[in-house]
């Protein structure tokens, strides 16, 4: 047996629970590796000192002292960003990008809305000839397929709107709230 498959087993050793397979191995391995005989000489020192170890008594008010300083600290401020900020920053960094691409491209702004009225009527053609393989695809459910998915849609930016409302108006006030208590 290596001193590396031996060392992992020397705590198990010292606690007497190896198989006697195994505990046949470390004390044959044990017999003529001084190294590994230190390893269990320090790992029974070692536990010697934990057993005879004391442990402490906390004073009797130390809860009460702990909790009255906590108390005490100030509440702790966490910068929060509005997210309407951020959704007006997005908007204007997105004009911004527009309008640079307008200006280093040379378009005039009527090149740039013809360009942009031939890419929606890419899209639209798009959007029937998908419309067309999903009805040959789904058949007559083809309706009630698009109806939920617009309910999905519907359902996830109603979910989004309150995400957002809780952010911004009723986390701050029950936030308020709780430091109110603490207070009081």
């Amino acid at each position: 047996m290596r001193c590396s498959h031996c060392r992992p087993l020397l705590d198990a050793y010292i606690e007497h629970e190896l198989s006697h397979r195994s505990r046949y191995h470390v004390v044959h391995h044990l017999r003529g590796c001084a190294q590994c005989r230190g390893w269990v000489e320090e790992l029974r020192s070692v536990d010697g000192l934990l057993e005879t170890m004391s442990h402490p008594e906390p004073a009797p008010n130390f809860t009460h002292a702990v909790m009255s300083e906590v108390r005490s600290m100030p509440i702790p401020y966490a910068h929060r960003t509005n997210p309407w900020l951020l959704l007006c920053a997005y908007v204007a960094i997105a004009w911004v990008i527009i309008g640079a691409w307008l200006k280093l491209s040379g378009l005039s702004v009527a090149g740039a809305l013809a360009m942009v009225a031939s890419g929606a009527a890419n899209f639209s053609f798009g959007l029937q000839t998908l419309a067309a393989a999903a009805h040959h695809a789904f058949g007559n459910p083809t309706p009630a397929i698009a109806a939920a998915l617009a309910g999905v849609l519907v359902l996830d930016l109603l979910l989004g709107a309150a995400f957002i409302a809780y952010y911004t108006v009723l986390r701050p006030r029950l936030a308020a709230e709780l430091a109110y208590v603490r207070k009081g």
